[in-house]
């Protein structure tokens, strides 16, 4: 029977399943959260598989528009926007690109879920398939609060290949595609911790030390009890994996990574109709040196196809202002930082409440450059370019000439 998506989500439930898996998309991103779904309710059907649509306010939106795409499983529950309780939300919306705030509402969204009296909770990226249950990670949260996975769990040789490890040093140690949670003492206190850090320090500014939730992520074995990494092979592999370990099919059609089944493949950066997206992340492996690569994102892009859900050219509902105006990240980053010039601004997505508001973000663009060290670096590398094309033109003319 069809599951409504007018259900009060929190309202309590009883005999709630203790097991939950959760993802985080905007409207944009619902296709591959609904082939996502597939996968998890496939392979764990004992468990409440929620989607989290953080640029939707209501469940009867979700219903006009989700059910006349796609017949909904009956397995899938569904939190808007207004349900993760953000702190000020049109505010924390406006401050992060699309990206930022989606990575941004993670743990709220798993608070959430963790409120309706799941005690086992796993987030995952939209952009990954389940493959078989996850039964190392139920084990494993049996005496563990936070399970994280590492992007490395064998040095990378120093080779000038890409990345290096001191990549990972900048970018986080764990990849944020994945967290599980325990819900006791410690892992709620994660969960609010991370809460506290992501309303307004969110952002990309790698060269800065910041990358969004995932660079937080470094700190959590230090600062709380029973965290523990999980260092199978198999799950949230992803690009990074690709020379730690080979991906084989066995001829029963199961993936193997290394000697470990593969359990969840997180697709990051994977383009469907790019099959050397992968590749241009990292120079260590071709694609042509594993061959059962090209099978696995095959099956994925035929389960995406799927899915009616057409979403790939939706904007988020957050990325204008209310008049239609395109929002410039230097807009978003006045917002977090609270800049004194627009401190009075009640909404800073409704221009018609603020005459003016278009050209007051805009006298702020000039000192916005410096606000972040990426973007320093970006400006620096911006004015060492035109100034080598101008010696470059110099250079031509006077060999033409000489």
């Amino acid at each position: 029977m069809q599951n409504s998506l007018s259900e009060a989500i929190d309202e309590p439930r009883d005999n709630v399943a203790p097991r939950a898996i959760l993802t985080v998309v905007t409207q944009s991103h619902l296709k591959y959260a609904m082939t996502l779904a597939r996968s998890c309710v496939a392979c764990e059907p004992d468990c409440y598989f929620y989607i989290a649509v953080v640029d939707c306010l209501s469940k009867s939106e979700l219903e006009e528009s989700v059910l006349k795409e796609d017949k909904c499983l009956d397995a899938v529950r569904w939190l808007t926007v207004e349900e993760l309780r953000l702190p000020d939300w049109r505010r924390m919306a406006f401050q992060y690109t699309p990206f930022e705030y989606v990575c941004a509402c993670k743990p709220f969204a798993m608070r959430a879920v963790r409120q309706l009296g799941h005690v086992e909770l796993v987030y995952v990226d939209a952009d990954m398939w389940l493959y078989q249950p996850m039964d190392e990670v139920w084990e494993e949260l049996k005496t563990a609060s936070v399970l994280l996975t590492p992007h490395l769990i064998q040095p990378l040789p120093d080779d000038g290949g890409f990345p290096s490890e001191s990549e990972y040093l900048r970018c986080g140690t764990f990849n944020g595609g994945f967290v599980a949670i325990h819900g006791n003492a410690d892992g709620d206190s994660m969960l609010d911790w991370w809460c506290t850090r992501m309303a307004t320090d969110c952002i990309v500014d790698v060269m800065g030390g910041i990358f969004v939730d995932q660079k937080w992520l470094n700190l959590v074995p230090g600062l709380f009890p029973n965290v523990k990494s999980l260092r199978h092979r198999g799950y949230n592999a992803g690009h990074w994996s690709l020379s730690q370990a080979s991906i084989k099919k066995e001829p029963d059609g199961r993936f193997l990574i290394g000697d470990s089944p593969l359990v969840l493949f997180h697709f990051s950066k994977f383009l469907p109709d790019d099959p050397y997206s992968f590749e241009r992340q990292q120079s260590r492996v071709k694609l042509k040196e594993i061959p059962a690569l090209k099978p696995l994102m095959e099956r994925y892009w035929r389960d995406l196809d799927q899915t009616k859900w057409q979403t790939s050219k939706l904007e988020s509902r957050f990325e204008r202002l209310s008049c239609g105006t395109l929002i410039e990240p230097s807009w978003r980053e006045a917002v977090r930082r609270g800049h004194i010039s627009i401190r009075d601004i009640a909404d800073p997505f409704d221009s018609s409440a603020t005459p003016g508001l278009v050209e007051r973000y805009r006298q702020l663009e000039s000192e916005a450059s410096d606000w972040r060290v990426d973007w320093k670096y970006a400006k620096k590398r911006s004015k060492w370019s035109k100034a080598w094309k101008k010696y470059r033109r110099r250079l031509i003319d006077w060999w033409n000439h000489r």
